[in-house]
């Protein structure tokens, strides 16, 4: 064997273990990814069981939560008020899926099961009320809202449109009339 031989072998192993490199810290890469995302959507899931495990701990709470969540839409104002609360739980799981689909770091099954709980709160008539008030009440940037709608229409094409801003009370309708 001579020495320009050796040398050529030598390159090719050279390539070879440069490549079998690049291919394990791509491995790596791929593997640290897939940890970041299931860590991003494990928060957010936690983060957003822990603010209804601390609502359903309060029995008075709980139980104006279960009427909502079943579809009542008759509260008064009391219980409207104390379910209002969870708007802002709901605004920031929205924010958090806004920012982890814009990061690309959500898991797509943990992204479709938060587009979907969100969604479902928001087809029950309190709720969606919850989210009109503070849509109107400029309570939160309007991108969030934005962002849900066609979301929320996809996943309940019968109920496309009803997140729009209008009336939220009968007496809303009154005090506009009143108002002007």
């Amino acid at each position: 064997m001579t020495l320009e031989i050796v040398y050529y072998v030598s390159q090719i192993l050279a390539v070879v273990g440069v490549i079998g490199s690049l291919l394990f810290v791509g491995l790596q890469m791929r593997q640290a990814n897939m940890l970041a995302r299931n860590e991003v959507s494990d928060r957010i899931s936690n983060a957003f069981s822990d603010k209804v495990e601390m609502i359903l701990s309060d029995p008075e709470l709980s139980h104006i939560f279960a009427h909502a969540m079943n579809g009542q839409s008759d509260f008064s104002v009391e219980e409207f008020t104390r379910l209002s609360l969870f708007g802002p739980i709901l605004v920031n799981l929205v924010r958090s899926a806004m920012s982890a689909k814009a990061q690309r770091l959500f898991e797509p099954v943990a992204e479709e099961t938060a587009f979907q709980t969100i969604c479902w709160f928001l087809s029950k008539p309190a709720f969606s009320k919850v989210w009109r008030l503070q849509e109107r009440l400029g309570a939160h940037n309007p991108a969030i809202f934005e962002f849900i709608r066609p979301e929320f229409d996809k996943r309940y094409p019968e109920l496309a449109g009803t997140l729009r801003l209008e009336p939220l009370l009968e007496q809303d309708e009154e005090t506009e009339v009143s108002d002007a």
